[in-house]
């Protein structure tokens, strides 16, 4: 059993944070709104960041790492359609082209400078290596529509015994309609998985064997206050203070049961200057 996480140019110039009401850097960012989904409002404490801190964790015998980079040259008369259609972008050697990610020492770096990843042999030849063993491979990265569905479809028609997945909460596209049009149509047309939350697709990594787990920066705050006794487990707990993650304290109350039988839970929380915020 093997499995292969592949991700598409997590690179600044695509994914970067910037203001909401900022210019988008070139004609490839993926936005505001998408680059907060996936890089989270602070620094290191995001979806992505929260993703590559357990990858980074994983040796290659659990999990190979494959990193596809946009890598143009300005000065190549070959890349000249390309830059002229989608502007300049991910420039070798520049800012704009570096990861938003730190790479693992045993990571695959693949440059690519066209929307097809298997016109060089470096992708193909990872894949290759496999084909007498069960092949879990996942997906991430921007754009949905193009790079992640174009590198699907190759996968799928080159070795249509691996089984592919892709995580939503892990890719990005210009738009959150364009994203989830193009989840459709891969899980549709490419039978491929599509798992909306992280610990999903963790447990479709490792083979079912582990989910990943939220990691706190701060585990003594905030501190969670309730009138009632409240039986909350370890992962309850956790995800309420990742959540609250900004707050001094929480007031927790129940609710009423939900329709799947969990505990509907009502917050008060106070901020770290002492203000009462929004309750949920």
């Amino acid at each position: 059993m093997k499995t292969i996480l592949i991700s598409q140019c997590l690179q600044h110039d695509f994914v970067r944070p910037i203001g909401k009401y900022d210019n988008l850097p070139n004609l490839l960012h993926v936005g505001y709104d998408e680059s907060s989904r996936l890089m989270g409002n602070e620094a290191n404490s995001g979806p992505l960041d929260l993703f590559m801190n357990w990858l980074n964790k994983t040796d290659e015998h659990q999990i190979i790492k494959v990193h596809v980079r946009d890598w143009h040259d300005a000065e190549d008369p070959a890349q000249k359609a390309h830059l002229n259609k989608f502007g300049s972008h991910c420039i070798q050697y520049t800012e704009g082209a570096d990861f938003v990610f730190t790479a693992d020492d045993q990571a695959h770096i693949i440059n690519s400078v066209s929307l097809n990843d298997f016109v060089e042999p470096d992708l193909n030849t990872i894949l290759a290596q496999y084909t007498d063993e069960p092949v879990r491979i996942g997906l991430i990265g921007v754009w949905t529509e193009a790079k992640i569905y174009f590198t699907a479809y190759d996968i799928a028609t080159r070795y249509p015994d691996y089984t592919i997945a892709v995580c939503a909460a892990l890719s990005a596209s210009s738009s959150v309609h364009s994203h989830y049009a193009a989840l459709n149509q891969l899980n549709r047309i490419l039978n491929v998985q599509v798992f909306n939350s992280i610990g999903q697709f963790t447990h479709f990594l490792t083979w079912d064997k582990e989910s990943i787990s939220i990691e706190l920066e701060h585990a003594e705050t905030p501190i969670i206050l309730s009138e009632k006794p409240i039986a909350l487990g370890d992962t309850e707990t956790k995800l309420l203070k990742y959540v609250f993650r900004n707050s001094k304290e929480i007031s927790v109350n129940v609710l009423d049961g939900g329709f799947s039988g969990n505990s509907v839970i009502g917050t008060q929380s106070i901020d770290m200057h002492g203000h009462q915020e929004s309750s949920t």
